[in-house]
């Protein structure tokens, strides 16, 4: 590691969280193993980002490659644009996470410790991420992985510092250049949810594994989703935190995930047992209803 050749850029999506944005940026600069960029995608926000990047010298930094987009074109959107600028100017790695990421300082030195450990294992990594931890100190998100039959909600569940799961969110993850090459850019038709989920499926439908260090630590300011308890077992909803309008994609996304990787009719039945259960737990229950359904509507007719 103390002979640095290859390159690592930061791709970084923001959308009008400015405060937040200034948090993420100053953790990815002090890094122990220092970013050769950053790359910030602005989904055209409205709450004056470019001028606080401006006054706050960000946008004198070299490392900061800066690119405004004329429209809002979600998450999804951001990070394909993105992704693809990164690998059009040859970086080796890209390092994804929203702007409401924050990184320690040593996450990315984590990261590639991690990868190289597992290289020599000779293990196919299609990406590696860091175990993103809310506020109340539990994760952010509920990590599975089916084949060895084991659920992770806290660092406590860790036996081994890198495990194997099957999806990790778009929240300081690493993707080596020849798994871009290999399976493309992440789907900017998604706009917001699902877009990471399904270039996971890629990444396994491809035989390469998805991995996460709980060595590799990032800050993520609120759980996405909820647990909550049905037929004695636990399952992952999303909160009411979330506006109703959200839901749309989250069902139109995730239906076409189904069909599009043919996942198999219980998928279909288990999401839409989670859509009921998170009427039942959340607010705006008819309005999110009304969301859910055109959402399942359009996701089976693409």
């Amino acid at each position: 590691m103390e002979n640095k050749k290859e390159k690592i850029a930061a791709v970084v999506v923001t959308y009008n969280r400015k405060e937040l944005l200034k948090e993420c940026l100053e953790a990815l600069l002090s890094q122990t193993y220092p970013l050769d960029s950053i790359i910030l995608i602005d989904n055209a926000s409205t709450d004056g980002t470019p001028e606080f990047l401006k006054e706050n010298g960000y946008l004198d930094n070299p490392k900061i490659d800066y690119v405004r987009l004329l429209e809002n074109i979600g998450g999804a959107g951001g990070f394909y644009e993105g992704v693809k600028r990164g690998y059009e100017k040859g970086y080796d790695w890209l390092w994804l996470m929203d702007d409401d990421a924050i990184v320690q300082k040593n996450t990315l030195e984590e990261l590639i410790k991690a990868y190289l450990t597992l290289k020599k294992n000779n293990e196919k990594i299609g990406m590696i991420g860091s175990v993103a931890i809310a506020n109340n100190n539990n994760l952010s998100w509920v990590l599975y992985c089916k084949e060895k039959k084991r659920v992770y909600r806290n660092l406590q569940d860790f036996e081994e510092e890198t495990v194997e799961v099957d999806f990790l969110p778009f929240l300081s993850v690493l993707i080596e250049r020849d798994v871009i090459k290999k399976i493309g850019y992440p789907d900017k038709k998604f706009f917001i949810w699902g877009d990471d989920l399904e270039y996971c499926y890629r990444i396994i439908k491809n035989q390469m594994k998805i991995f996460v260090t709980k060595k590799g630590i990032v800050r993520h300011p609120l759980a996405i989703g909820i647990e909550i308890s049905f037929l004695k077992k636990k399952v992952f909803v999303k909160s009411s935190s979330q506006p109703p309008w959200k839901d749309y994609y989250d069902a139109r996304n995730y239906i076409f995930i189904i069909k599009k990787h043919k996942l198999g009719i219980g998928k279909y039945f288990r999401f839409g047992g989670l859509i009921i259960l998170s009427l039942f737990k959340r607010d705006q229950k008819f309005k999110r209803a009304r969301y859910y359904l055109k959402g399942i509507i359009d996701g089976f007719f693409k």
